[in-house]
């Protein structure tokens, strides 16, 4: 390590290199805590780190937090600190600064790497069986600047290529000579242009026009961008949000390596790149290229992925009400909102939407979320003896009328389908994922509640799978998609894998925080209880009205409820805390 320190940019670039890691990404919590640190730090307000204002600014906890009695700053800046010395023995980092928490103290420490510790991504590369179903493909490529520099090195080698790439190279450059545009107060909605992908002296043409057929098709589905398609004829935006899509084919042996690229097209900057490997087709291409196509798009298409990342930033660092609202800046509140399920991410894109219903009542997409967000709002207040029947009913109204205007939006079904949820009409609610489904597969959100939805019409084997292709298909799983999991696992008494997928889901799910306890009871696992009950116990929508009242009316399978509290029981929590408020 040097004994110089980095500066404040390259510090930033490193953490938002940290923050756009998986593992963090599933931990929003431990985002914020990363962020707020660092951002203190580089203010200079190293006095004001402190275990109090991180557990209330930072981790919702009331005024009246107590770090004596309450250890969840220390719990949380353990679960950090082994997060950041994994990412960096993974050798992740490439900004050049190195970001570490020491132990026992909540100021982080920043240090310069050397240049000869340069740090790249690492590969996860993984052979592909092709079968039935597309979706049962769970490899996650990353981005490997080494092997794609060595790609590019022999492509140049090679004559059949020299063509091909000359002109991707010279079309780069032309894009980073751009001046740069005047900045925007909103983060504008994304437009990717799609370009043929090259490949060497012809051969593999007509794979690579399918390819781009398929991956223009999925990303076509996508309601939150824009598509176009480069075909040389007609110039290229440059302006804020435009980005460009290419690659190569390349034969390897009995295999076909893809190589992505996604520039921004009016700085020329890479923003993402990853390298599959897929089968060679026989005479038939089009499953492979649908496989290809698949496994790339579910990189690109996540709130968390390349293409929204810096906006969904943008969105999060906001303090205040949002300088103006959009279609696009709604939906990115949207997505925190989904993702958190905290009432504060609930009340900012509530009240965006209503700012955009304001100037454009009958748009059905903003009409579906708001009704969402409002059930959710009032689900997150529900107590035993509350009524929303006639909350929910009205919700469900209001989507229908979505849906009506908007019969082909999977977004609008994917409300509907909620919100039918919500009214226990769950064959209502099957059958509007299933569309929600149909018009977009990957549609992460909608298979993770149409999973919710078979458990609860008891078709757990369905909804196994689902869950798990839910998991599988995104690189960015929300949290709350590990609680089906969490649950399954414990009516398995699979309780090690069930402990796994609470703690998992546990920042953004009560049930997965609760499946977690139960599943260490079960395990005699102390330390673990220790680590999480503080949070539970710390969960207004428990406290208000008890545990056991609570599973029963989101759960609402019996026999799984009382196993949790047999579990729950064990890992020592309180009969008056399982059965009323506390």
């Amino acid at each position: 390590m040097s004994t110089y320190s980095p500066s404040p940019d390259q510090v930033r670039a490193a953490l938002n290199e940290l923050l756009g890691w998986s593992e963090l990404v599933r931990s929003p919590q431990l985002s914020k805590f990363l962020n707020h640190i660092v951002e203190a730090k580089l203010r200079g307000e190293d006095a004001s780190i402190k275990a109090y204002s991180i557990a209330v600014d930072v981790l919702g906890r009331p005024p009246t937090f107590d770090p004596q009695s309450d250890p969840i700053v220390r719990v949380q800046a353990r679960r950090l600190r082994g997060l950041l010395q994994e990412y960096y023995r993974q050798n992740r980092g490439r900004s050049g600064a190195i970001i570490t928490l020491p132990v026992g103290r909540y100021v982080p420490e920043f240090e310069l790497a050397d240049a000869g510790e340069a740090l790249v991504a690492a590969v996860d590369e993984s052979e592909v069986a092709i079968g039935d179903s597309l979706a049962d493909l769970t490899v996650r490529p990353r981005l490997d600047l080494g092997r794609l520099q060595s790609f590019w090195a022999q492509a140049l080698a090679a004559m059949t290529l020299v063509l091909l790439l000359g002109l991707l190279l010279y079309g780069l450059q032309v894009f980073r000579d751009q001046p740069a545009g005047p900045s925007v107060a909103l983060p504008p909605t994304p437009k990717i242009y799609l370009a043929t992908y090259a490949t060497p002296a012809g051969q593999l043409d007509v794979f690579s026009a399918r390819l781009a057929d398929q991956i223009g098709s999925l990303l076509a589905r996508a309601e939150d961008i824009e598509i176009g398609f480069d075909d040389g004829s007609t110039p290229i935006e440059r302006r804020s949000g435009v980005l460009m899509l290419t690659g190569a084919v390349v034969p390897s042996g009995t295999s076909l390596r893809v190589d992505s690229l996604l520039h921004n097209a009016l700085s020329g900057e890479l923003i993402w790149g990853n390298s599959i490997m897929v089968p060679r087709p026989g005479a038939d291409d089009t499953v492979v290229a649908a496989v290809a196509a698949r496994r790339i798009v579910r990189e690109l298409r996540p709130g968390r992925g390349p293409v929204h990342v810096a906006a969904m930033r943008w969105v999060e660092q906001q303090d205040g009400p949002l300088p103006g609202v959009t279609p696009y800046l709604c939906r990115l509140t949207y997505m925190v909102a989904r993702e958190e399920l905290d009432s504060a991410s609930v009340d900012t894109a509530r009240s965006c939407y209503e700012r955009l219903l304001a100037q454009a009542p009958d748009d059905p997409s903003s009409l579906a979320a708001k009704a969402w967000l409002d059930g959710r709002q009032a689900m997150a207040l529900v107590r035993r003896g509350d009524r929303l029947g006639a909350t929910i009913e009205s919700l469900a109204r209001v989507a229908d009328r979505a849906r009506l205007l908007a019969p082909n939006s999977s977004f609008v079904h994917q409300q509907l389908a909620n919100i039918e949820t919500w009214r226990g009409n769950f064959d209502g609610a099957q059958r509007n994922y299933a569309i929600s489904l149909a018009f977009d597969p990957l549609n992460t959100d909608a298979r993770a509640g149409y999973a919710t939805t078979l458990a609860r019409l008891d078709q757990w084997g369905e909804a196994a799978r689902q869950a798990q292709l839910a998991i599988a298909d995104t690189p960015y799983p929300s949290a709350w998609y590990y609680a089906l999991p969490t649950l399954l696992a414990l009516r398995a008494e699979a309780y090690e894998e069930a402990m796994v997928a609470g703690q998992n889901a546990a920042p953004a799910s009560e049930i997965g925080l609760v499946g977690a306890i139960a599943a260490a009871g079960f395990l005699g696992n102390n330390a673990v209880v220790a680590e999480l009950l503080p949070d539970l116990m710390a969960r207004a929508s428990l406290k208000e009205v008890g545990i056991i009242p609570w599973l029963r009316l989101r759960v609402g399978q019996e026999a799984a409820v009382s196993q949790i509290a047999t579990g729950l029981r064990t890992a020592g929590v309180s009969e008056a805390a399982l059965t009323g408020p506390f």
